[in-house]
């Protein structure tokens, strides 16, 4: 009961395109369940879940897939005012499908599933981006954001293991507090461990994006910064505010300087690091600088940024929390 709880929800988060222009009928909804992987596993017998939520209310049909993978839900109100999604679980991983036409109940559903194994040799880093917000004097605190653009490189959903060693790990300074996690990853979660944090969740083939920030403690003028890129990363940035921090590294070096709205950032890269890689920075507190995260609050122009120079980021009035 708790799992399908858990469905329902995801499911309300994620389908918020509203059923427009339309006259409620009753219909039959026909989907297939359709395995991507080369060696193609069995989709047959698979609970396949379709959810309607309208009017604060959700409602939830079961069907199961025949041999070939195809299902159908038999009359199945459709309202203008109302939003749907059909979701299953294949080998221990989540799947949803989204609805964005009015017209997606005259239409087949297919949903893409893809064997699963716990095995993260498939997972790597194409970029990595670390963003100093800035620091806080009253609480000798330093603000962090990271991007992390996993890729899984394989035709096979990963999915965690049974033990800690087992999961997607990610390190994280020694002290930090106040972490937050967004993910474009269907259903996941994360647990803290020994050296910073584990991903709960399914990594399907393609890229997807880790979001997350933290604070962390600094005690004098002198700061310190090291993390070990575990799975590596084709490309990493780091972006500090000029005039708030300066840094320094002998791993990576300063390659620009561009502004984020009002505030100018240098930035410092380098390129394909492999599984492992352990740098640092070594940085020092400008206090005579204004209380950055003062100024501005987050939002979504951030992941522009992330993904490279361009005009969005130049232009916005980019803002942190």
């Amino acid at each position: 009961m708790a799992f399908l709880v858990s469905i329902i929800f995801i499911a309300n988060i994620l389908w918020t395109e509203n059923v427009a222009n339309a006259s409620d009928f009753t219909t039959a909804v026909v989907g297939r369940l359709v395995n991507k992987s080369m060696d193609h596993g069995t989709v047959a017998d698979i609970p396949i879940f379709l959810h309607k939520i309208a009017n604060g209310n959700t409602e939830s049909l079961e069907a199961f897939t025949d041999f070939e993978g195809g299902f159908i839900f038999e009359n199945v109100d459709i309202l203008p005012e109302a939003v749907y999604g059909i979701t299953t679980v294949y080998q221990g991983a989540f799947y949803a499908v989204e609805f964005k036409s009015v017209d997606w109940a005259a239409l087949p559903v297919e949903m893409i599933v893809y064997n699963s194994v716990a095995d993260d040799s498939f997972i790597s880093v194409d970029s990595m981006s670390i963003l100093f917000e800035g620091m806080d004097k009253d609480t000798s605190s330093i603000y962090v954001m990271e991007m992390v653009t996993l890729s899984n490189s394989s035709d096979r959903t990963y999915i965690p293991g049974p033990g800690v060693m087992d999961l997607l790990r990610f390190g994280l300074p020694e002290g930090a507090s106040g972490f937050r996690l967004e993910t474009e990853l269907l259903s996941a979660d994360y647990i803290k461990v020994d050296r910073g944090f584990a991903l709960l969740g399914s990594v399907p083939p393609g890229r997807h994006e880790l979001l997350y920030s933290y604070h962390f403690p600094f005690n004098s003028s002198s700061i310190s910064f090291d993390k070990t890129l575990r799975y590596g990363s084709e490309r990493t940035r780091v972006l500090v505010p000029v005039g708030v921090m300066g840094v320094s590294s002998d791993q990576i070096e300063i390659t620009d300087r561009f502004n984020i709205g009002s505030l100018e950032y240098e930035v410092l890269e380098s390129q394909e690091s492999p599984e492992g890689t352990a740098g640092g920075l070594r940085g020092r507190d400008r206090r005579h600088a204004p209380h950055l995260r003062q100024q501005c609050n987050r939002i979504a122009t951030t992941r522009q940024c992330f993904k490279g120079r361009n005009e969005p980021c130049r232009s916005a009035a980019t803002h942190f929390i």
